[in-house]
């Protein structure tokens, strides 16, 4: 059956065609309000159905953004090109094909280790960070929380590997390893 001539097809259910303007559908989700609407119905079931549809099809319709989404369900295929041509096709070909090399792609996580004496390990305080992205080298002051044993990973986004052609940079995944774990035989 074809999509268009389904009951529950919001356009059907208001009466009007696919390009029938704002006006349009608001005129005749207004006539089937005032004939359906539970409190001009007498307990009319099958009126008070039909309002709760035309309800949720004047929702749709009447929404720019919504009724683009809607009216994207419908949209003929022709061709095996058209498929790749919506929103679907290219979610798919995006997943299956490399991106083009002009698509902003966000840069890649990078993980260090950064070793952290035991007292600050345990008591908190500040550790010095230094690492390297490709050529450039960077350092700041980490501020280490007390008992960083029990959540030993620190992540500050946009910190990591530049992201291509204006998207965002990846994060920085920071592992804190107490520098006593192996004189003292504990696991960092």
């Amino acid at each position: 059956m074809d999509g268009s001539h389904r009951t529950d097809d919001h356009y059907v259910v208001l009466g009007v065609a696919r390009n029938a303007t704002p006006s349009d559908i608001k005129k005749a989700f207004r006539a089937i309000a005032l004939k359906d609407h539970p409190d001009h119905n007498g307990g009319d079931l099958a009126a008070s159905e039909r309002f709760k549809r035309a309800q949720q099809a004047y929702a749709v319709l009447s929404d720019p953004a919504a009724r683009r989404k809607y009216d994207r369900g419908f949209e003929p295929v022709n061709s095996v090109m058209d498929l790749f041509m919506n929103h679907a096709g290219r979610a798919v070909m995006e997943f299956g094909l490399p991106s083009a090399p002009a698509a902003p792609k966000r840069g890649l996580d990078l993980r260090i280790d950064v070793p952290v004496p035991t007292a600050v390990y345990l008591n908190g305080g500040t550790v010095p960070v230094r690492y390297t992205v490709g050529e450039t080298s960077h350092q700041f002051v980490l501020e280490v929380p007390a008992f960083a044993h029990r959540a030993p990973w620190a992540c500050l986004r946009g910190l990591g590997h530049p992201g291509r052609n204006g998207a965002e940079a990846g994060h920085l995944w920071i592992r804190l390893v107490d520098q006593g774990s192996n004189a003292k035989g504990r696991k960092g």
